[in-house]
């Protein structure tokens, strides 16, 4: 901006010069001479003269048009500069603006950091507080813990003491109750075979209680049937037709003697002989099977099952003997 203005300056300077030696040309030359004046007949060499000054003053014409035109270009130059001197003022006062509103929005931003500078250095302070309170309070849960802890161990140790002591006591109960309570058992009296007026045969066994309590019967069945030997080891032989034991009462009481008991064996005199020649040759065989179900005094359910096939051999009285048969659940459980 200044050497703009310093430029200018110059060509002023220069127009101003040229300007005021131009004009002393015209003076000099419009002057009047006295040879103008005086008549017009003149001698040859006047008119050469004169011919001579008219071109000079034409020249000093046209140096001055010249002159006058330069110096409308320098004044439109001029003008050029001051009007982009006027934008860059403009332009200038609009940056200056901006810097001010920067300037004004900078401080204001460092205001507010201050502030929240301050603000993060208030909560940084409650921070520290927090966490020394936080400390204090897990050194206090845990001192509280170890406390806790060993109420713990303590409480773990009752309640283990308590266990064994209920398993013992419920091991005693059981124990008790196994001793006192009622037991049912079933004993086959050998097979008797001799002539009868009637066609049937009966199977006696008898039912006896071992215990020091009574036993209450609930469910009874029973069946003595005659098979060929093919099927004796058949689960299901004989379920489809086995009846309640009548001669067994509802209670049977401690230490009762044995109670008789029977199941009918179908079997007439006529098929004695026969049926004992088969049972002989292993073709036959007499069986009977039945279950027992009943509640002891403590309310406890239990069952007892017998399952026997009658065998023939020759060195038992009356031709033969009961064996077990079947699985242990079937062969006289006692429960």
């Amino acid at each position: 901006m200044p050497q703009h203005k310093k430029t200018a300056e110059t060509y002023r300077a220069e127009s101003t010069r040229n300007t005021n030696a131009t004009k002393s040309n015209l003076t000099q030359v419009t002057q009047p001479t006295p040879a103008t004046l005086q008549t017009s007949v003149v001698p040859e060499d006047q008119h050469d003269a004169t011919t001579t000054n008219d071109h000079a003053q034409q020249g000093n014409e046209q140096t001055s048009n010249e002159d006058r035109s330069t110096q409308r270009k320098l004044t439109w130059f001029t003008g050029v500069l001051a009007a982009v001197g006027i934008l860059q003022l403009v332009v200038m006062f609009l940056t200056w603006m901006v810097y001010r509103r920067q300037a004004r929005e900078m401080r204001r931003q460092r205001h507010e950091m201050k502030r929240q500078r301050h603000v993060m250095f208030r909560q940084w302070n409650a921070m520290r507080e927090q966490a020394g309170l936080m400390d204090a309070q897990l050194k206090a849960m845990k001192d509280s813990g170890k406390q806790v802890g060993r109420q713990i161990e303590i409480l773990e140790k009752s309640v283990a003491a308590a266990e064994k002591s209920a398993d013992a006591a419920k091991e005693n109960i059981e124990l008790y109750i196994s001793k006192e309570r009622a037991r049912l058992r079933v004993d086959i009296k050998p097979l008797v075979l001799p002539p009868k007026p009637d066609p049937a045969y009966t199977v006696d066994f008898a039912v006896s209680v071992c215990g020091p309590t009574a036993a209450f019967i609930t469910e009874n069945l029973c069946v003595a049937y005659v098979f060929p030997w093919a099927v004796v080891d058949n689960p299901e032989l004989g379920e489809a037709i086995m009846l309640p034991i009548h001669t067994l009462p509802m209670a049977i009481s401690a230490n009762s003697p044995p109670l008789d008991c029977y199941a009918f064996l179908t079997l007439n005199s006529r098929e004695e002989q026969f049926f004992i020649s088969e049972v002989k040759a292993r073709r036959f065989f007499a069986g009977i099977r039945g279950f027992i179900k009943y509640k002891d005094v403590f309310d406890r359910e239990h069952e007892t099952h017998f399952r026997y096939v009658w065998k023939y051999s020759e060195h038992v009285e009356d031709y033969g003997e009961w064996v077990k048969n079947g699985s242990p659940e079937e062969t006289a459980r006692h429960s």
